[in-house]
């Protein structure tokens, strides 16, 4: 993948992400993790590797976030 590429799948996660926590189906700590990468969607500058890591961690938080049952799925599971 492009550095370019990896530049916007970074921002349109850091966006996903934002939306999750909105609604608190993500714990704002993944914030904090992030920030330790000191790597934003805005760093342009930064190492395509810097990028690298803060997809993964975002994808990954996204991921397991996404594999836990819903309220809806637990009743439906239980009927």
């Amino acid at each position: 993948m492009h550095k370019q590429e990896l530049v916007h799948l970074h921002g349109l996660l850091v966006e996903i992400t934002q939306s999750f926590a909105d609604h608190g189906a993500v714990s704002d700590g993944v914030w904090n993790e992030y920030e330790a990468l000191h790597t934003n969607a805005y760093s342009i500058h930064a190492r395509k590797g810097k990028h690298q890591e803060a997809v993964l961690l975002l994808a990954t938080t996204l991921g397991e976030e996404l594999e836990q049952p819903t309220e809806e799925q637990s009743v439906m599971s239980a009927q």
